[in-house]
């Protein structure tokens, strides 16, 4: 009777393949160091390596975001507080020594006016300054110049802004009022609300196109809508845009007294106000649409939060507007405005030091959330390894028995597989 191997050689071919093959699935876990390459191979394991990664990516974005806060406080802080040693050391002890009268001349208080206009110039120059591609203190506007010098500017609205939706009484009564305010307006039925500057004063300071006196708490502006207002500046007897460059034609732009006087935040009012919300970890949540602030970080630098804006008894609460008027005082040797600019000053250097206290706590925070992201990333990379990781001992203890079954298997193939007639050849 013939007797055939055909069963017992499948068997024992199959059976060793499967043994390369978990040979080479142990030698992919000991190079790669991971239980398993593919979904496929450990679907609950999978998932759970899936949801770990995602939250590792996030915790560098988070990372990312507190680095680049980090850096753009940083510079602020630099800048704000080479104005507030400067404010110290020179600007107060000078323009104290001008409101002297029994020791300084007029010729001695325009030599201090000529020093203070420099001053002054470094300050709007500190202001402007250029961080990541944007100007640091432009608030949300990434290119423009936030701080700019004019001679003279005149804000203008035209009644149908003001009137729209008022019945003809109702309207009628505004017009009045307005032009009992402001003046008639004009044939194009503009009211002027504002204008200020001209060849017999100091420089008029505008951030992001308004200017800085501007206030929405003056009773001047009592009632005037956030609204687009026109507005046309002058440099050296040339009408220029908002950024200094000949141009004729009046500026349209956004000024937001209603949001102002309901926060009772003057710097509101400028265009480019609102904040910079970046995820560093806090668990964003919106409201409406809108971020909520309690779980998100405010990385925008609001220029007239940071120098002030408005008025203060009178003369105006920004520190390079008041600065220039002070030197503009200097030069004409009015010692009552001198004495008034030095209170303006000091008033205006407390919103310098409130923004430098207020980005000292920022970079407080900044610190904790880095060393608590430290430590999650540590306990999410701990998990990610239970997870994908493979005991490298382990595996190459387990390795070399596989390895040490396949060699035997291959030295029982002689006793297993029939011999041919060419074995004996």
């Amino acid at each position: 009777m013939r007797v055939t191997f055909s069963i017992q050689n499948r068997q024992y071919l199959r059976n060793t393949n499967n043994s390369l093959k978990n040979m080479l699935k142990s030698y992919d876990k000991i190079m790669t160091q991971k239980k398993f390459n593919r979904v496929s191979q450990d679907p609950s394991n999978a998932s759970k390596s899936v949801t770990t990664r995602r939250q590792l990516w996030n915790l560098d974005m988070y990372n990312s975001n507190l680095a680049t806060a980090k850096e753009v406080f940083s510079a602020a802080e630099t800048n704000l507080r080479s104005i507030n040693n400067m404010y110290v050391s020179t600007v107060k002890p000078k323009i104290i020594q001008g409101a002297n009268i029994s020791t300084y001349d007029p010729t001695d208080r325009q030599i201090i006016a000529t020093e203070m206009r420099l001053l002054a110039d470094h300050i709007v120059d500190t202001m402007n300054a250029d961080f990541a591609e944007r100007k640091l203190f432009g608030g949300t506007s990434a290119g423009a110049t936030p701080y700019v010098l004019h001679d003279s500017v005149s804000i203008s609205i035209n009644q149908s802004v003001l009137t729209d939706g008022l019945d003809p009484a109702d309207a009628a009564d505004l017009i009045d009022e307005l032009t009992e305010r402001f003046g008639a307006p004009d044939a194009g039925g503009n009211f002027e609300v504002f204008n200020l500057g001209g060849a017999n004063r100091s420089p008029v300071v505008c951030y992001n196109g308004v200017p800085v006196d501007m206030s929405a708490l003056d009773e001047r502006f009592a009632g005037l809508p956030s609204a687009s207002y026109s507005i046309s500046y002058v440099k050296d007897g040339v009408a220029v845009d908002r950024n200094g460059r000949a141009d004729s034609n009046p500026q349209e732009i956004y000024i937001d007294f209603d949001r102002a006087r309901e926060a009772r935040d003057n710097s509101l009012l400028f265009p480019a106000s609102n904040p910079i919300f970046v995820d560093v970890g806090m668990g964003i949540n919106y409201i409406n649409g809108e971020v909520d602030p309690q779980t998100a970080m405010d990385i925008s630098l609001n220029g007239a939060k940071m120098l002030g804006s408005g008025l203060y008894g009178g003369f105006s609460h920004n520190m390079a507007q008041a600065l220039y008027d002070a030197a503009f005082a200097l030069d004409n040797d009015d010692r009552f405005d001198i004495v008034a600019a030095i209170d303006a000053l000091d008033n205006s250097m407390t919103n310098v030091l409130q923004s430098i206290t207020n980005i000292g706590a920022k970079h407080m925070s900044i610190d904790f959330y880095e060393i608590k992201n430290e430590d999650y990333e540590f306990s999410l990379k701990e998990r990610q390894n239970n997870v994908e990781g493979v005991d490298i001992y382990d595996e190459i203890t387990y390795f070399n028995a596989l390895e040490a079954a396949f060699q035997a298997a291959l030295q029982l193939s002689a006793k297993v597989l029939p011999r041919s007639v060419f074995d004996f050849i």
